[in-house]
């Protein structure tokens, strides 16, 4: 243990923070997971439909168009968005 108060209270300081840290972390961590988790039904089908076509075959134009992909494409932009939303708040900006 450090002999200075001064040194001993920065050294609670910086533990406090580093607590704090990881406990600020593993909240994103988790929100991100549940992003994630919302999304994979829509992965799953169009995976599943991407196998019943063929899936050597299929070019990227025809995925494109697929309403399917254009479901999982806007899903993501709408929970990127609210996953922005909520790092603002939890950064503070």
């Amino acid at each position: 243990m450090p002999d200075s108060p001064l040194i001993l209270q920065a050294v609670r300081f910086r533990a406090r923070l580093d607590a704090a840290s990881t406990r600020d972390l593993e909240r994103l961590i988790n929100a991100y997971t549940s992003l994630a988790g919302r999304l994979k039904d829509k992965i799953d089908l169009l995976v599943l439909q991407l196998e019943k076509m063929g899936i050597e075959n299929i070019t990227t134009g025809q995925v494109a168009r697929m309403s399917r992909y254009t479901q999982l494409v806007n899903a993501i932009a709408d929970e990127l968005g609210k996953y922005g939303i909520y790092l603002e708040t939890e950064l503070g900006g």
